[in-house]
């Protein structure tokens, strides 16, 4: 008989046990779970830290590294516990890699902005220097147009004179022509009146 009422005293122990076993099981259970996701916060901060580097070599101007560069002191305000040496270290490493892909994308903005500045000013100097030879060039035709309308006009006007010269020559070579027949024909009148005469002489 005490062994009857003993076993359901027994078996009531062993299943308080139980319960507090897996209690206790539980509460270890999900404070590793805490405690993982607190560790796994930490390195999932320390990574976004690393992770800037990777997003730095994307930026295509200085300013975008400039603000990469003011922000990165808002990722280090909260306490890393444990993992506060790691911590600085990714941002430190971080923050030289950002400095000095901000020096060069300077550098290479400045060259390039020299660069645009050497070429507007060669095309400056191009436009400039073909203003000047356009000038030169229609001054030279000018002059040349001058120069030409001034020879026409020139021999136009010794064509014109020799023309002129021409019909005077003509007219005096008629003029003395006729003079010349008008002689011969008095010299003719004379010469038949001079012989007339002498047969009427001879007559007499």
């Amino acid at each position: 008989r005490i062994t009857l009422i003993a076993a359901p005293i027994e078996k009531a122990d062993d299943d308080a046990i139980t319960a507090e076993e897996k209690r206790l099981e539980a509460i270890r259970q999900a404070e590793i779970e805490t405690e993982r996701q607190r560790i796994a916060g930490h390195k999932a901060r320390i990574q976004s830290i690393k992770d800037v580097r990777e997003t730095a070599n994307l930026c295509r101007t200085s300013a975008r590294l400039q603000q990469l560069i003011d922000g990165m002191p808002a990722m280090v305000v909260q306490d890393f516990e444990e993992f506060n040496d790691e911590a600085m270290t990714a941002f430190n490493e971080v923050c030289t890699v950002l400095g000095q892909l901000y020096r060069a994308k300077v550098e290479q903005e400045e060259a390039a902005a020299e660069l645009v500045r050497q070429q507007a000013e060669l095309a400056a100097q191009r436009a400039e220097q073909e203003r000047i030879d356009r000038e030169a060039r229609e001054l030279r035709e000018k002059q040349e147009a001058e120069d030409k309308a001034r020879r026409d006009g020139e021999a136009a006007a010794l064509k014109k004179q020799a023309e002129e010269l021409a019909v005077r020559a003509q007219a005096l070579h008629e003029r003395a022509g006729q003079r010349a027949m008008a002689h011969y024909a008095l010299l003719n009148r004379y010469t038949m009146w001079a012989w007339r005469g002498r047969d009427e002489d001879a007559l007499i």
